[in-house]
């Protein structure tokens, strides 16, 4: 965290607009699209983003779904006694909590408060794809992004306020308000709702595990 991905989202927040707010339903899903996109530019026009940003979260995440496998295969044998006194990844989330903390106090990053406007940020250049492109992003970095913002965002008791001001949620739901037979949508438009819907199911199912982890 502190030699990589502290940098990466040093440099993620500065392509993140401060004022930025959720526009209107009545924008539409292409227009609350096209809005965000425009303010995301810069951020999407950073040419490392997907080889080393997406990369650097997803070996984070990737290493905390190792661990999460270690604990499934220790525990299997004593499934009939207290689970808990096996598990590692309980343990494993109080060091990451631990050097959170740590960056906190440092005043290393303190904009790691808002951290996620970070993630929102990051979760919505992540859906951009063009119809080009053969390979997604979700199936490139598969679930290890999550897992590691997901984990940040759990640590740092930021679940609710990223779940009120998600980027990627509020362009899903001006979708679902709208009327099917109203809506013609742009491919890069249909390929976006396609993945943001993959990631929020993701997302939500990381956190409910994180949250029963963490009530070990």
């Amino acid at each position: 965290i502190k030699h990589t991905l502290l940098a990466y989202i040093k440099v993620i927040q500065k392509g993140t607009p401060q004022s930025l707010i959720l526009p209107l339903f009545e924008y539409g899903t292409t227009g609350c699209f096209e809005y965000f996109s425009a303010h995301f530019r810069p951020l999407l026009n950073y040419s490392p983003l997907k080889s080393e940003v997406f990369q650097a979260f997803r070996e984070m995440g990737n290493a905390i779904l190792l661990v999460r496998c270690m604990d499934e295969t220790l525990i299997y044998p004593f499934q009939k006694l207290q689970a808990s006194q096996f598990s590692l990844l309980p343990s494993f989330l109080v060091h990451i909590q631990k050097t959170l903390k740590s960056v906190v106090e440092s005043d290393e990053l303190g904009e790691l408060s808002d951290f996620y406007k970070i993630w929102t940020s990051l979760l919505f250049t992540f859906c951009i794809q063009s119809k080009n492109e053969a390979i997604r992003n979700k199936d490139i970095f598969g679930e290890g992004l999550n897992w590691a913002g997901c984990t940040i965002i759990s640590l740092l008791k930021q679940r609710h306020i990223f779940s009120a001001f998600d980027f990627n949620s509020h362009i899903l739901a001006v979708q679902k308000s709208e009327k099917p037979k109203m809506m013609t949508l742009d491919s890069d438009v249909t390929i976006f709702l396609e993945d943001a819907s993959f990631i929020q199911l993701v997302n939500e199912e990381v956190f409910d595990i994180l949250n029963n982890i963490q009530k070990i």
